[in-house]
């Protein structure tokens, strides 16, 4: 019996030691920390790992997770997980990557619909705020523990600063339907209302800390003075020239 176990556990080891390792050589189809699947049954096997670790995020609200816990949620093993991925880090990077582009992705068909409705800046714009203020209340664990991973690590940053610019972006070309309402850089404005719209929400839900706001404006009253400022700041300044985009 004393054999057996001896055997079993060496087994187990050597399998642990060789899963383990084959991360450590380099791979060419590792990009980011990740292997590109290049099978069905591989991607079946990613999408596992993925829901599995952002339910335990979700729950928990936090990265307080463990590969055992995913291994066993997602119904894979420790041995694909480290196929996919060479480390948790990189799982939690994967996790909120996804979850971002399919945040924006929710934002542009919003976006296109509040277009397609209104027919002067002054329909548009109160559209646009509450559209985009009840995505960022809706998402904001995730966007949060964006933040806050984005603090250390310099990927994630980087994720969210692209995804942050490609909105401003899309809400420009939204705004240049009715640029001839609107005074100066449509680019530039776009960029800036984009900005102070998404901080003012942010600290409202108290997005960058875990802590509470005292005296945080009503969200309703919120989102209507930002639907003014954002208004006003486009209506004002020089007028329009030609170059303008």
């Amino acid at each position: 019996m004393n054999d057996s176990s001896s055997d079993a556990g060496a087994l187990a080891s050597r399998a642990d030691s060789k899963a383990r390792a084959s991360v450590s050589k380099p791979d060419p189809q590792m990009r980011n920390g990740r292997r590109t699947p290049t099978q069905d049954r591989s991607q079946a096997s990613l999408e596992r790992i993925l829901k599995a670790a952002l339910h335990l995020m979700s729950k928990r609200a936090s990265e307080d997770f463990t590969l055992q816990e995913v291994s066993s949620l997602g119904r894979v093993s420790i041995g694909s997980i480290y196929h996919q991925f060479q480390s948790k880090d990189d799982i939690v990077r994967a996790v909120i990557a996804r979850e971002l582009a399919d945040i924006a992705e929710i934002e542009r068909a919003a976006l296109k619909n509040a277009l397609l409705q209104s027919e002067t800046l002054v329909d548009f714009v109160p559209r646009f705020v509450n559209f985009f203020s009840q995505s960022v209340r809706e998402h904001s664990l995730i966007i949060r523990l964006a933040m806050r991973r984005a603090t250390i690590d310099v990927e994630v940053s980087n994720t969210g600063d692209d995804r942050e610019q490609e909105s401003a972006e899309a809400l420009a070309e939204a705004l240049r339907a009715f640029g001839d309402e609107i005074a100066g850089d449509v680019t530039y404005k776009s960029a800036i209302i984009f900005h102070v719209i998404f901080s003012a929400l942010a600290r409202n839900l108290s997005l960058n800390t875990s802590l509470a706001k005292p005296n945080a404006p009503n969200w309703k009253s919120l989102t209507e003075e930002l639907s003014i400022m954002a208004l006003a700041y486009l209506k004002s300044g020089s007028p329009r020239v030609a170059g303008n985009k």
